[in-house]
């Protein structure tokens, strides 16, 4: 269980928050890009073969897809509920956690499925990879999706567009 308090941040305003988090957003983002880029330039023979009897990674990869997309959006509205009755700083503080949780459950089988496109070379799982890097762009954090991801009412929003947390 994650949960912050207020002494736990060294946060000034709204605009840095979201900087930060950006900032992180983008660098997990670009850091999955240049992988991908990096094992794709290095290949010189890649097929796409979608053969889940004979290819032993399919099934471990299909179940970290599938453990991202159901456990990661229930982690993380678990992660979110903790903050009911918090204050905005403390709210804020664990969006952030829940948002880095959200993030390393979908970059995680986009890694896997590079590495596992790296030993075999199969254009499947970079393809999927790609799909998932996509879906991490989508992800990036804004106000509103911070507003409505907490669940701020309109004092704590008037608060968060102020800049004074």
């Amino acid at each position: 269980m994650i949960i912050f308090t207020e002494s736990s941040s060294d946060m000034q305003n709204s605009k840095s928050y979201l900087k930060t988090l950006t900032i992180i957003h983008f660098a997990l983002a670009v850091g999955q890009i240049i992988f991908a880029i990096i094992v794709f330039a290095h290949h010189q023979k890649t097929e796409m073969v979608v053969d889940p009897i004979n290819d032993v990674m399919f099934i471990p990869f299909l179940v970290t897809l599938l453990m991202a997309f159901a456990v990661g959006p229930v982690i993380y509205k678990k992660l979110l509920s903790q903050v009911h009755g918090k204050s905005l700083t403390i709210k804020l503080n664990q969006f952030r956690a829940a948002s880095i949780v959200k993030y390393a459950l979908i970059e995680g089988p986009s890694l896997f499925g590079i590495v596992i496109y790296f030993l075999s070379g199969n254009f499947f799982y970079l393809l999927v990879s790609g799909l998932l890097i996509i879906y991490f762009l989508t992800l990036r954090p804004t106000k509103e999706k911070i507003e409505k991801g907490l669940n701020l009412d309109y004092k704590e929003k008037e608060q968060f567009e102020r800049g004074t947390i």
